[in-house]
């Protein structure tokens, strides 16, 4: 019989891992059209950040009140939102927004070599407006939240 034997960081440092593959399409640029394999890096973010709470979860039940607190801010809602999203299609409990958009705008304005920017746009519920974030803003935005999360409540060598 097989068991797999992880260490207890091992999805944080997947989560890091593609991170850093984000910033590297960051610093790229979108100046065309982004390639399949570079847009499957930047969902494939969200899905293992948001799932980074069941491996907490599991390893540590004592946290999962502070977990619910985390996942009451809005962009780990999204998140939670976009990882269901791209892996189940039809989201059955949203935190957020069931119809979340994924859209790019070109800028012909744009100085840079960066002139397509890839967004997401949810509704809020209660106010019933749309937030729109740039797609690397979010992702910053999750990871800082994630780096506070562990540095507040996890000691991992």
């Amino acid at each position: 019989r097989f068991r797999l034997v992880v260490r207890r960081d091992t999805e944080w440092k997947r989560v890091q891992r593609y991170y850093e593959r984000v910033q590297k399409i960051r610093r790229k640029g979108f100046s065309k059209k982004a390639l399949a394999y570079e847009i499957d890096d930047l969902i494939s973010y969200f899905l293992h950040s948001y799932h980074l709470q069941d491996w907490i979860r599991n390893s540590n039940t004592k946290l999962s009140p502070q977990l619910e607190q985390l996942f009451k801010n809005f962009e780990m809602q999204c998140c939670r939102d976009i990882a269901n999203g791209f892996k189940h299609k039809i989201i059955s409990k949203p935190s957020v927004d069931p119809d979340f958009n994924l859209f790019r705008e070109y800028d012909p304005l744009e100085k840079n070599e960066e002139h397509i920017k890839y967004y997401l746009a949810f509704e809020d519920v209660t106010s019933k407006k749309v937030k729109k974030y740039e797609i690397f803003d979010l992702i910053d935005k999750i990871h800082s939240f994630w780096k506070g999360f562990i540095k507040t409540n996890l000691v991992w060598p």
